[in-house]
């Protein structure tokens, strides 16, 4: 709200608008109010870098960090909580895996900065070095730890033509960033690794596990890195098939074959937590919309910077949706069984999810739907996208009343914070008794 964080405005940012972006920012959401290039000072974009770090790489991940290295030590409990929050086998290695964590976030960010510098287009001319540096560093931050923050007007599917103003030099030229596809690309690996999870990228990426598996090739990945793997993978495939597909018309409008792929890839690896756009989603078809709420509902790995129910959440409500109807008494996964507290876990964070967003959406209808600007799918989209921590939207952010921008807040904290956690938190202890009543036979289905 500080006077000095906003370009040529007299008064203070409102304190609603001012919220509102602190939560996007800290929840790794991307979701803005205003447009953050152009209304933000330098500072006001520190401040929006700074909170996006924090939230992205966890605020428990941060405290214990400090802790261990202030001697003061972790206790049972707190090493209990990391062990959750970054999805660690065992407690032994939760700290230990803190200081990777750092290190791995700091490494990727450097690296993914490095390869944007060199990817923006000769076109683009940035008023000096600094400011080229920043955003580079800027939209790899953002890029990695999935909030979905850009310091450009739309995004990555903004065009300006050389009669706009606009922070940076566009004298003369015309600037597309919808055409730049080496930059889209990069961006979208670097969320990929963001949304892998800790846990997955030091077991892929470390040197001593890659040491270890060339010297024993027949060991495989860990169960749950090679169910955050696999599922990334087919998720985005999902996505990216369902894009080209159904949005073939616009995207071969101006795109040969091969960019037209990149554009479907970029935007299903987005959709999943990251909050980027390359397309304009208020000219999209509502089959496409829907596929994206479908993926933004998901969300990312566990243990990673983006939000949603979870990949491996997913995966495992399947499998027992599978193993209930051929009537299998346990579901087994590479010849390991997966517990039953994995999947009554599973199920509560779905049913808490998909209860809290039903009523969320409920409400906004209630209190939105008076705008004519605003319709029910948009509405959807902006719940989804908020709980999912995604930060897509189909441009109704800024038309929201502050009964609709406080439901957003309130989704995109659950949606960070997650769902099983918040309800454990609030939840009050329950103490387990030895002795079962007998079963009650309940007509389902």
């Amino acid at each position: 709200m500080l006077p000095a964080c906003s370009v040529g405005v007299d008064e203070s940012m409102s304190f609603l608008d001012a919220l509102f972006t602190s939560v996007s920012a800290s929840c790794v959401t991307g979701l803005a109010v205003v447009d953050t290039g152009q209304f933000f000072t330098f500072k006001g974009k520190i401040v929006i870098l700074l909170l996006a770090q924090l939230g992205g790489i966890g605020i428990v991940s941060f405290a214990t960090f400090f802790a261990t290295f202030l001697s003061k030590g972790v206790s049972l409990k707190h090493k209990t909580i990391i062990q959750d929050v970054l999805s660690s086998e065992d407690l032994s290695s939760a700290t230990g895996l803190l200081r990777k964590v750092i290190f791995l976030t700091l490494l990727i960010e450097a690296l993914g900065s490095i390869f944007i510098f060199f990817s923006w287009d000769s076109n683009l001319v940035f008023n000096n070095l600094f400011q080229k540096i920043f955003y580079s560093i800027f939209h790899s931050i953002s890029a990695f730890c999935n909030a979905g923050f850009s310091l450009f007007p739309d995004s990555l599917n903004t065009y300006i033509v050389s009669d706009e103003t606009t922070e940076f030099n566009a004298s003369g030229m015309v600037i597309d960033l919808r055409h730049m596809y080496g930059l889209h690309i990069v961006i979208g690996f670097i969320i990929i690794f963001g949304s892998f999870g800790f846990t997955t990228i030091e077991e892929i990426f470390s040197p001593k596990k890659i040491a270890d598996r060339f010297r024993n090739p027949w060991k495989k990945y860990s169960i749950g890195t090679s169910i955050s793997l696999y599922s990334t993978v087919i998720l985005i495939l999902i996505g990216m098939v369902a894009v080209f597909f159904l949005e073939i018309d616009e995207l071969r409008e101006d795109r040969t074959l091969f960019e037209s792929l990149v554009a479907s890839f970029f935007q299903s690896v987005t959709t999943r937590t990251a909050g980027f756009n390359s397309m304009d989603f208020g000219s999209m078809k509502p089959s496409t919309i829907i596929v994206m709420i479908f993926l933004m509902f998901i969300g990312a790995a566990p243990g990673s910077t983006g939000g949603g129910i979870k990949s491996s959440t997913f995966y495992v409500l399947l499998l027992s949706s599978i193993g209930i109807i051929r009537g299998q008494e346990r579901i087994v996964v590479r010849k390991r069984t997966i517990s039953d507290d994995n999947i009554k876990r599973s199920y509560s964070i779905f049913m808490f999810a998909a209860i809290y967003n039903l009523v969320a959406i409920f409400v906004l209808t209630i209190t939105e739907l008076d705008n004519p600007n605003i319709d029910i799918l948009p509405l959807v989209f902006e719940q989804i996208s908020a709980f999912g921590t995604a930060g897509l939207s189909m441009g109704i952010t800024g038309e929201l009343s502050s009964i609709g921008k406080v439901i957003i807040i309130l989704s995109m904290y659950i949606g960070r914070v997650g769902t099983l956690t918040l309800a454990l938190a609030l939840s009050s202890t329950v103490q387990t008794n030895k002795f079962q009543y007998p079963e009650a036979h309940v007509m389902v289905g």
